[in-house]
């Protein structure tokens, strides 16, 4: 059933693929896309104890540790 799904939604976009495609121009944009924000990793719990450590790591770049616990 699935293998039939496939092959008919491969044969209508190879359809549609045939077809020749204009470029598309915008004369009024202008720029480029702005770089995307810096990720940051914020602390959910900073007063949370951790009581049953399984691995701790350096987070890369920064002097802090990621804690995985055990919480079973």
């Amino acid at each position: 059933m699935r293998a039939a799904a496939f092959l008919a939604f491969a044969l209508t976009c190879s359809a549609a693929d045939s077809e020749v495609r204009k470029p598309w121009q915008n004369t009024r944009l202008v720029g480029s896309p702005e770089k995307a924000p810096q990720m940051v990793a914020v602390p959910a719990y900073p007063k949370l104890p951790v009581k049953r450590p399984v691995v701790i790591e350096w987070e890369p770049g920064t002097d802090r540790l990621l804690v995985l616990e055990n919480l079973a």
